[in-house]
């Protein structure tokens, strides 16, 4: 086993390097055909039958979690890898594809984040319009893209892509969590349309006929940019977090690449090369709410990265369930919508409104991804190499009634995340909400100022990859982990 796991974390090192200066804009290619082609023996999927007759031969319940740990991780890399070339080819596409609106050329992707920028709710449609169309002559693409997907998955002993996210997960309820998707969607329905009633008026929009553009140009909360500056948002985490005894400064595993590059991606992230050891958060900074919410996100998954314990075995750093990983960004981002926060942050002289502002927008979000969850259990649930294509309608269907503005079914692909991510967004949300309330029941309403809880939070970090959210619930004594308390939040 030890000859896997070191060639398991040279290939997961090498990745990491590989989209860290393709992220940062120190490269002009993401290169991971190159790594691949490094590391055949685990990209092939020729370790994975090494890895089964281990399992099989383990003695030891840790022995085989061990395994099946490492089998996860080879699987994805090998999934992954299969389908490269194709999902180079479409890459390339996508950034080519020049889209025209109203006489005046521009890339898919500069069209696309125009929408919610864009004020004239009739250029904004024609946009969409535009941008869609675009995306559906794409489409084929992507099903061929899915297809390739399947054959390996076929190859690895998987009839499905939610079969091989179930074996990823094992013990979680997917059934379950498409259940708890719908019990949301509906126990906050009200309160939604009630919301953007009032709020789509603000963008020029009708709530009756709002489609996806119009939601995205009020998810950006211009009307308190001047709130939250550029400049002040390194400080403005620093403060937030000084209370627990974290500082950024302080872990030299840590770097903030926030320079401006060309080729620099301007969507945020988080990259650990090294882990821990070298872990770069890397963003553009312009201003406004979304660039707060994205830099505390990041420095969630970098505090979590930078305290793992480095004696672990890389299964149990790496390998992990991405239900917890995305748990410690949301309970950092979250913070930024939290009242206690808000009345002593950057919208503190406009405390009330926004308070109300950040629940209809953090709102949207869960909904959304509970509409994508109910919509995903069923895409992925196809057998592979089987058609696609008639659940772009479902598609359209369970986006435009989860967020209350029309969606084109022509993104029914562009729009789904691998290995049904949505489920473990969801997982996330609702155990941030827990965990959200045990810290203040422990360490006060303002936990995030408490030594004491920052203690925790670092001990809980340096276990790394080792527990799912579940086993994180169970080992905080908060019970199992519940859509209500997130449901309450927006009661």
């Amino acid at each position: 086993m030890e000859r896997l796991r070191e060639r398991f974390e040279s290939f997961w090192e090498a990745q990491a390097a590989a989209v860290y200066r393709f992220r940062s804009g120190r490269s002009a290619v993401l290169d991971l055909a190159r790594v691949d082609g490094e590391f055949g023996d685990i990209t092939s999927g020729e370790a994975l039958e090494e890895i089964r007759k281990g399992q099989e031969w383990a003695s030891w319940a840790d022995a085989r979690d061990a395994w099946r740990r490492l089998h996860v991780g080879v699987a994805r890399a090998a999934l992954a890898a299969h389908a490269r070339a194709l999902a180079v080819e479409l890459g390339e596409r996508e950034a080519a594809a020049v889209v025209r609106v109203d006489g005046e050329e521009r890339t898919l992707f500069a069209w696309e984040s125009r929408t919610a920028l864009e004020d004239d709710a009739g250029r904004r449609r024609r946009i969409e319009d535009a941008v869609d169309g675009r995306l559906a002559e794409l489409n084929a693409l992507r099903e061929e893209l899915r297809a390739r997907t399947g054959e390996a998955l076929e190859r690895f002993g998987f009839p499905s892509v939610r079969a091989f996210a179930e074996a990823a997960l094992d013990g979680v309820d997917f059934d379950a969590w498409g259940a708890a998707a719908s019990r949301l969607l509906e126990a906050t329905d009200s309160a939604y349309r009630d919301g953007l009633r009032a709020a789509l008026p603000e963008v020029n929009a009708r709530p009756e006929h709002a489609r996806r553009g119009d939601l995205e140009r009020w998810l950006r909360l211009d009307a308190y940019r001047e709130l939250f500056p550029a400049n002040r948002l390194r400080a403005c985490f620093d403060h937030t977090v000084e209370g627990m005894r974290i500082r950024l400064n302080d872990l030299p595993g840590i770097s903030i690449d926030d320079a401006p590059r060309p080729g620099k991606n301007p969507r945020a992230c988080c990259v650990a090369e090294r882990l821990p050891g070298a872990i770069h958060v890397v963003l553009l900074p312009r201003g406004g709410l979304d660039d707060y919410e994205a830099f505390f996100h990041e420095c969630g998954h970098a505090l979590h990265f930078a305290h793992t314990e480095a004696a672990l075995p890389i299964e149990r750093r790496v390998v992990l369930d991405r239900g917890t990983a995305e748990l410690w960004a949301f309970l950092l981002q979250y913070r930024i919508h939290d009242p206690d926060w808000i009345a002593d942050g950057p919208a503190a002289v406009r405390a009330g409104a926004f308070v109300e502002t950040a629940r209809l927008r953090k709102l949207a979000g869960v909904r959304r991804c509970a509409a994508k969850v109910r919509f995903e259990l069923e895409l992925e649930g196809l057998p592979n190499g089987q058609d696609p294509a008639p659940l772009a309608p479902r598609y359209a269907e369970e986006l435009s009634l989860g967020t209350g503005a029309q969606h084109a079914e022509a993104r029914y692909l562009y729009d789904t995340d691998p290995w049904l991510y949505s489920v473990d967004y969801l997982r996330a949300w609702c155990l941030e909400a827990q965990l959200a309330e045990y810290l203040r029941t422990r360490f006060g309403r303002r936990f995030w100022r408490e030594r004491r809880a920052g203690d925790l939070l670092k001990e809980l970090w340096n276990t790394g990859a080792t527990y799912t959210a579940e086993q994180l619930a169970g080992e905080l004594g908060i019970g199992p982990i519940s859509v209500d308390p997130l449901i309450e939040q927006f009661a």
